[in-house]
């Protein structure tokens, strides 16, 4: 069975990237996932990819990481799902029409396509210190602590509930 293509969009937006990826880690479906992590900030999504294949491995998830970088319009076509961590930039519109997207952001965008929102999810990953947060998904993927909290915290998350069926989140028609 062919994998569900999902593009996070926004994932320098750690405090929402961290529990989206312990989420996804967390997601054992129908089927498997291949997943893009996208930003404009390439050392970020670096980051994140490590911090991607650190939690599949451990957690001996399926999910396959495809190509990931700076954002190109044409790419973000090429997926079934997305994830928006922030809002993207004019020049990606319109995005994929078919392409089942699920809003996170704070902002409340009017976006040409319809959208979904889970309310309250995630709750963004505190942090005194900028540096904090990298700091921390650093020794996660070096190994010097264990992740086990986030994944567990994730287990029966609302975007596992979305992926397996969009109607649980809510829908928000286009503009």
């Amino acid at each position: 069975m062919a994998a569900t293509r999902l593009a996070v969009f926004g994932v320098s937006r750690l405090e929402l990237a961290v529990p989206v990826v312990a989420a996804l880690t967390m997601y054992f479906g129908e089927r498997p996932l291949a997943i893009s992590l996208q930003d404009d900030l390439k050392e970020v999504v670096d980051l994140m990819e490590r911090f991607c294949r650190a939690a599949f491995f451990f957690n001996q998830t399926p999910h396959e990481l495809i190509l990931s970088g700076e954002v190109n319009p044409k790419d973000l076509t090429d997926f079934d799902r997305l994830i928006l961590l922030k809002s993207p930039p004019p020049t990606l519109w319109p995005l994929h029409p078919r392409a089942q997207t699920l809003d996170l952001t704070e902002d409340r965008v009017a976006y040409p396509v319809e959208t979904y929102r889970i309310e309250g999810w995630p709750v963004p990953r505190a942090s005194e210190h900028p540096t904090e947060l990298p700091l921390q998904i650093l020794r996660w993927v070096r190994g010097e602590e264990y992740m086990i909290q986030e994944m567990k915290a994730m287990e029966h998350s609302p975007l596992g509930r979305w992926l397996d069926d969009v109607s649980a989140a809510q829908r928000i028609p286009a503009s």
